[in-house]
């Protein structure tokens, strides 16, 4: 099963209700991802940039040399806690 962005933006409006549009949460979300990526962007080699999205859902960036030429790298994870709670164990 795949779930696209677009599909989070409808269930997301439709969750909301009437008085949000597929447009306002389009909006929302796309100021979310531009202010995270953002931050993501700020790392640097002494220190990573973590963002925390809630739930247990986070991204890290940091800088890393690749071919003696600095990249940014970004990781995606999920909490050991919240993965538990999730699988009720």
């Amino acid at each position: 099963m795949l779930i696209t962005k677009r599909n989070l933006l409808a269930e997301t409006a439709k969750q909301l209700g009437t008085d949000y549009s597929i447009e306002d949460v389009t909006e929302v979300f796309n100021a979310l991802q531009d202010v995270a990526l953002s931050h993501l962007q700020q790392a640097n080699e002494r220190e990573p940039i973590t963002v925390k999205f809630g739930n247990g859902l986070s991204i890290s960036s940091k800088i890393k040399q690749v071919d003696d030429k600095p990249r940014l790298w970004l990781h995606a994870k999920i909490s050991r806690h919240y993965n538990r709670a999730i699988n009720e164990l």
